[in-house]
């Protein structure tokens, strides 16, 4: 019985490894859109740096030069944000949860902004949870990212996500993704979060996305996921436990 527990044991750290070596792949993808504009606005300023100190305009040289500075800042910060998204070491903390719902959506500027994706966002400000703030943010890239492959797979036009963040009882939040993408067949709304399930090519996903973001959510954040088609689209529905001021931390 010990022997069979280990297996099961090493077989989901195996799965969960391979499942986040997947979204490193992806997250570059997410860089890449994310540097695609601040690259091309470099290139016009080192033309007009080179076009002013010609013409000696020291003032416009100057603006130039400060404009580049900012851009490479900017550049600088996002290394920053997916640096730490990926430090496996850091330890267990206190978050806003808006503050997840905006690391995330930083993370996918370029990336819905190449794929014309409007996300409308309603969600309490002072809503606390304990724990890795990176795995929540992992779990929301996840189910984005789910919803821009749905729409490109549709050939959608028109393209929204809602995400909701709000108390649902005392102890729990409730965070939901909605999309306007045409929903998931009912005959495979069971299977979604099984390991290795995809309806996507090979080539667009491994299967273990949503798989790894239930790991998540229920083993490390100890709430549930759950999917359902609502209107247009379909629906991930997120509860965590609160931080409360007298909870126990381990």
């Amino acid at each position: 019985m010990q022997e069979e527990l280990a297996k099961n044991r090493e077989k989901e750290r195996l799965l969960y490894q391979q499942a986040r070596l997947a979204s490193m792949g992806e997250m570059i993808g997410n860089i890449a859109h994310q540097w695609r504009q601040p690259l091309s606005e470099l290139g016009i300023h080192l033309y007009k740096l080179k076009k002013f100190y010609k013409i000696r305009q020291k003032e416009s040289f100057d603006e130039t030069y400060e404009d580049a500075k900012r851009v490479i800042k900017k550049m600088s910060q996002t290394i920053d944000d997916f640096r730490n998204f990926f430090n496996a070491q850091k330890p267990k903390e206190t978050f806003l949860v808006s503050d997840v719902i905006d690391d995330t959506l930083t993370m996918l500027k370029g990336t819905l902004k190449n794929e014309q994706i409007t996300v409308r966002v309603t969600a309490e400000e002072k809503v606390s949870i304990y724990g890795y703030k990176s795995e929540l943010t992992q779990v929301l890239i996840n189910l984005i990212t789910n919803a821009k492959d749905a729409f490109v797979e549709k050939g959608c036009k028109d393209r929204y996500i809602d995400i909701n963040a709000a108390k649902f009882d005392g102890q729990t939040i409730s965070i939901t993704v909605r999309d306007n993408a045409g929903g998931i067949d009912e005959e495979i709304l069971e299977k979604i979060f099984e390991p290795y399930f995809t309806t996507k090519q090979p080539s667009l996903g491994t299967g273990l996305g949503l798989y790894m973001s239930k790991m998540i959510i229920e083993n490390s954040m100890h709430g549930s996921i759950e999917v359902f088609n609502a209107g247009s689209g379909a629906c991930f529905d997120i509860k965590v436990p609160i931080e409360l001021k007298e909870e126990k931390r381990e």
